[in-house]
């Protein structure tokens, strides 16, 4: 801002400070299609159809139709939130930049992540019935410096 006097560059400054920590430090990704984990308990084997699966879960991410009848069916679905410490670095930087303060080198980040990963697979028979399955829930935690 060209022209303008200290005590508005200031505010100005601060302005941007407040917009900035307003804005949230946090992102979500997905990967997959959900499906609902808490109709799983209802799978049984040797009873439960292919219909009743696609009605419960919809369509699955894969599906595997194999030279002897049976088809492996595959439901996955990923969650990842993060929260990356650079935002703030920044504002610090800035802010004792502001102050006269120019510091040694760039600030360091970190990156926390968490996923959280369920997938469901199972085997149906020529019949379209349930043969076998298995579900997992896997949660890994990540975190990056750099």
């Amino acid at each position: 801002m060209a022209g303008t006097s200290g005590p508005h560059r200031r505010w100005f400054a601060g302005l941007w400070c407040l917009v900035l920590l307003a804005a949230p430090p946090t992102a979500c990704a997905s990967r997959g299609s959900k499906f609902d984990i808490d109709k799983v308990p209802r799978i049984e084997k040797g009873v439960t159809t292919r219909e009743q699966v696609e009605g419960w879960f919809g369509p699955p991410v894969s599906m595997t139709e194999r030279p002897s009848g049976f088809a492996v069916y595959r439901y996955f679905h990923e969650d990842e939130t993060s929260r990356d410490t650079g935002v703030f670095s920044r504002i610090g930087a800035f802010i004792a930049g502001f102050f006269g303060y120019r510091g040694r080198g760039a600030p360091v980040n970190v990156r926390y992540a968490n996923s959280v990963r369920h997938e469901l697979v199972l085997l149906f028979d020529p019949d379209g019935v349930v043969k076998t399955y298995g579900y997992d829930r896997t949660e890994i935690p990540s975190r990056r410096v750099y």
